[in-house]
Parts: structure tokens; sequence; C-alpha cells
């Protein structure tokens, strides 16, 4: 009789624990791209809610002409952030988490490379 106990009550954990994986807030926005002689803008968005603590962003990549710049900009319209890159690059920052849309401005000049961006709300 104490084998199905323990079966059933390992059940029950295990359905307590799938559960609140499921229900951990999480969002990641993944893009890569290369490019010769680039000029434009680009704006990429991120919806964070009240159950995330934090959004991590990194910006890495290679220019081999021109310049890129960005801008992050959260639900209040505030700068978090501001940078213009020319060469090579390697970011990452981390930000406490405000609930509404983060938007994130990306603007080429005569730009010609590759850059990976990977953003995450957790």
């Amino acid at each position: 009789m104490k084998l199905p106990r323990l079966g059933i009550l390992f059940l029950i954990i295990a359905a307590v624990l799938s559960a609140a994986a499921c229900n951990s807030s999480h969002y990641t926005i993944q893009t890569d791209s290369k490019f010769r002689k680039k000029t434009e803008t680009v704006t990429r968005s991120i919806q964070v809610s009240r159950e995330m603590d934090n959004i991590i962003l990194e910006l890495k990549g290679k220019l081999n002409r021109g310049k890129m710049t960005w801008k992050l900009t959260d639900p209040a319209e505030a700068v978090r952030w501001e940078e213009e890159v020319d060469g090579a690059f390697n970011k990452l920052k981390t930000f406490k988490a405000v609930d509404g849309e983060w938007n994130l401005l990306i603007e080429f000049y005569a730009a010609a490379g590759k850059y990976s961006m990977q953003w995450t709300a957790q």
C-alpha cells in the first residue's frame, strides 16, 4: 500500500512543479542580420508584464563601414540606453522591468556588416 501512496505523492509534486514552470513569465526576441550599405531605421518592441523583474538586452556584431545607433525607451518614453557604434561591439545591459511596452530604435547610416540582438524580459 505504501508504494501507491508514494506514487500519488510523486504525481502531485510533479503536477505542482509543472504548473509553476508554465506560469513563469519569460519572453525573448532574437534577431540576426547581415547587411550592405544599409540606411534605415528599425524599431523593435517588447511587452513587459507586472510579473517580470528584469529586461536584458544584448547587442553584438561588427560594422565594416558606416555607423549604427540605438536608443532604448521604457513605457514612459524615458531613454534608458543610447549608444553609437562604428566597429565591433558586444554590449549587454540589464534593466529593472517596468510594466508596458519598451521600444528599441536602431538606426543604420550607410552601414555594412552584421549584428545580433537578443532581448529578454523575465
